[in-house]
């Protein structure tokens, strides 16, 4: 299972999946457009065209998501999307209290059908009274809510795909999570890859799903780890700050 990524500020593009093996490559920055213009991309997007019937997600490691995280002066890591060849896009980008952004990283999609691998863990269940840093534990999620928000995205209604990714009346920006949550998330796992699946919330509006990948590219909640889902913290809009 390829696993692409397109590489701004980090020295490591192009994960793949291919008999639990993973090979890196570089490529240069200059062929890679502009956030400004990925964002802008996602704004005029045909979102019919755009999601269609696949069940994609974005896969990052660990380190990746530590280095993006780790600059004293980032306060948050932003989940920005955008598109880039007719395909949508993810941004993780480390950004500082000004909204100066100090590392980014841009992955590309993979289908994957994560249900499945949600299904089986579902049963699991958090002790959220164990996870001492309450900024973590008001992110982390049981595996059966993130079963119901992933299984809710796939069953959406594409009529509706406007309304689920707007408020009022405003398409979303970007997500984002404290400094200290990403930290968290990428220090105590034990998984080779965290990936950002999409889902509905309670809410009815689409928010990320963060879950643990093994090499193979299958989804690895182990509670007794702290191997667990995560939702997807703040969106812009609302919360523009």
């Amino acid at each position: 299972m390829k696993l692409k990524t397109g590489l701004i500020n980090l020295f490591v593009i192009g994960l793949l999946f291919a008999s639990c093996q993973k090979e890196e490559s570089t490529e240069a920055t200059a062929s890679f457009p502009a956030q400004e213009e990925l964002a802008k991309n996602w704004q005029e997007a045909d979102l019919a065209e755009l999601f269609g019937t696949k069940n994609n997600s974005y896969a990052i490691t660990p380190k990746q998501l530590l280095i993006l995280a780790g600059d004293q002066e980032v306060e948050s890591v932003r989940f920005i999307p955008g598109v880039l060849d007719n395909e949508l896009v993810v941004t993780f980008a480390g950004v500082t209290t000004t909204g100066e952004i100090m590392e980014k990283i841009t992955i590309y999609p993979e289908e994957r059908f994560i249900t499945q691998g949600l299904k089986k863990c579902e049963m699991q269940q958090i002790n959220k009274a164990a996870i001492t840093d309450t900024k973590v534990a008001q992110h982390a999620i049981q595996p059966a809510t993130a079963y119901q928000y992933v299984m809710a995205w796939e069953q959406k209604d594409v009529n509706k795909l406007e309304e689920l990714t707007s408020y009022d009346g405003q398409r979303l920006y970007h997500f984002s999570y404290p400094a200290s949550v990403v930290k968290y998330m990428a220090s105590h796992t034990s998984s080779d890859y965290i990936s950002l699946s999409w889902g509905i919330n309670e809410k009815d509006k689409m928010t990320p799903v963060f879950l643990p990948l093994n090499a193979d590219g299958e989804v690895t909640i182990d509670t007794k780890r702290a191997d667990n889902p995560y939702d997807s913290g703040s969106c812009c809009p609302p919360d523009c700050n």
